[in-house]
């Protein structure tokens, strides 16, 4: 079991439509906001991106992604599953682009989203 600080986190690039899934754990000591440290694959593209927020504290979470991300299977480790609509997911839309400078990307005001690339 995860601890209660513990968020999946499944990011979907707009226009390609690849899917990321993270497990992160909020760093944040304020309760208006999250704070994550994590890194972009290297793989994925600037761009835009539809991100998913759950408050999760299962370990090996199985995911079965469909065309649209909210329809989507989760399947918990007793058997049990659920659409992730069905979890009221926090969402939004962030920008994401590479740099080689390793600074401060793109903030995100309403979620206090800050998108680093390492």
């Amino acid at each position: 079991m995860n601890s209660l600080n513990t968020y999946l986190l499944i990011l979907e690039n707009c226009n390609s439509k690849q899917v990321w899934t993270f497990t992160l754990q909020n760093l944040s000591t304020n309760n208006l906001y999250y704070e994550f440290d994590f890194i972009m694959p290297s793989d994925a593209p600037s761009g835009e991106y539809n991100y998913y927020l759950v408050w999760n504290t299962y370990d090996n979470l199985e995911i079965n992604f469909n065309g649209d991300i909210l329809e989507s299977i989760i399947t918990l480790p007793n058997g049990q599953s659920l659409k992730l609509a069905d979890t009221l997911p926090e969402t939004g839309i962030i920008k994401y682009i590479k740099d080689d400078n390793n600074e401060i990307l793109e903030y995100e005001e309403k979620t206090q989203f800050e998108i680093y690339e390492r």
